[in-house]
């Protein structure tokens, strides 16, 4: 299969696993998380549709947070997942040309604050 219908794949997949998320979002919303996550990266490494990619990576990065706080008693289960999602935050935007933000991303990401995060995030779409 080639990268473009991989990435197809991939985007069909977040549409079903979104609707189970819609009638369940409490079993799926960790599952929808990681499929937005994979279709971006898949996006990106297709060099496929990068604009959706990065709205599918910073809706993983959302989840990743409502997740982390909700399960307060588990809170590091989430931190690898969100941090590999910021890396692929910033790897998106610089084809875009929005290496400014990707740096600042970046620097976020090794800083720490996920309430920083979140704003950018959110100023990002």
């Amino acid at each position: 299969m080639g990268r473009h219908q991989e990435a197809v794949a991939a985007a069909d997949a977040v549409r079903r696993v979104r609707r189970l998320a819609e009638g369940d979002p409490d079993a799926h919303q960790e599952r929808l998380a990681r499929a937005l996550a994979h279709s971006a990266k898949i996006s990106l490494d297709a060099g496929h549709d990068l604009r959706t990619a990065l709205s599918a990576v910073a809706e993983a990065e959302e989840l990743y947070l409502i997740l982390a706080e909700e399960s307060r008693s588990n809170i590091a289960a989430y931190a690898p997942y969100f941090q590999t999602a910021l890396d692929l935050h910033a790897d998106i935007l610089e084809p875009l040309g929005r290496t400014t933000e990707a740096g600042a991303l970046r620097r976020l990401r090794r800083t720490g604050d996920p309430t920083e995060v979140r704003r950018m995030i959110l100023r990002g779409r």
